[in-house]
């Protein structure tokens, strides 16, 4: 599976149980939002069993989708995904088509903000 973000999934077989792995951990807990449990916080919960990485790989699947004239697609983490349905947030981006928005990842972004996100949002709105 490939993902946006999420380092800590990629993370190569063999940093596992020892503290290079905890070290880099660290790193990505010191760049967590304030006011979010850090993940070095639940490090015992989120990896006990993280014996056989990587889970998730930053290499792509690759494909080609045909969209037709006024179509788009939204590519985005799983940060904007816990918090709008598909659908939903397809909507949102044809309101945003509709009212003539400069940039439809910001206004699908700043339409879906009034819920906290839990995790890193990042959003790509492809427009035929």
């Amino acid at each position: 599976m490939t993902g946006f973000g999420d380092g800590y999934y990629k993370l190569p077989n063999g940093l596992i149980g020892n503290r290079q792995h905890k070290k880099y951990i660290d790193v990505f807990s010191s760049l967590e939002q304030t006011g979010k449990v850090p993940l070095n916080a639940q490090y015992d919960s989120y990896f006990y069993g993280y014996r056989t990485p990587p889970y998730i790989t930053a290499h792509p699947d690759v494909g080609t989708m045909q969209l037709e004239k006024g179509g788009f697609a939204i590519m985005a983490t799983d940060g904007l995904w816990d918090l709008v349905a598909s659908e939903e947030a397809a909507g949102i981006v044809r309101r945003a088509i509709d009212q003539g928005a400069d940039n439809l990842a910001k206004y699908l972004f700043q339409t879906i903000q009034t819920k906290m996100p839990g995790d890193d949002v990042t959003i790509l709105v492809l427009q035929v």
